[in-house]
C-alpha cells in the first residue's frame, strides 16, 4: 500500500488478520481491565 512506504510502516495496521499480539497497544485502561477480569475469575 502507498501509505506503508510513505509513513515508513513495516506492516499494514488495518489488516486484522496480519496483526501480531506483540504489536498491539496496551493502554492503561486495557491493563486495568485485564487485572480486574483475572481477579474476578479467581
Amino acid at each position: 500500500m502507498v501509505f506503508n512506504s510513505f509513513y515508513g510502516l513495516t506492516f499494514n495496521p488495518f489488516d486484522k488478520q496480519q496483526l501480531k499480539e506483540k504489536d498491539c497497544f496496551r493502554s492503561k485502561d486495557f491493563m486495568e481491565m485485564n487485572v480486574r477480569l483475572i481477579s474476578f475469575t479467581n
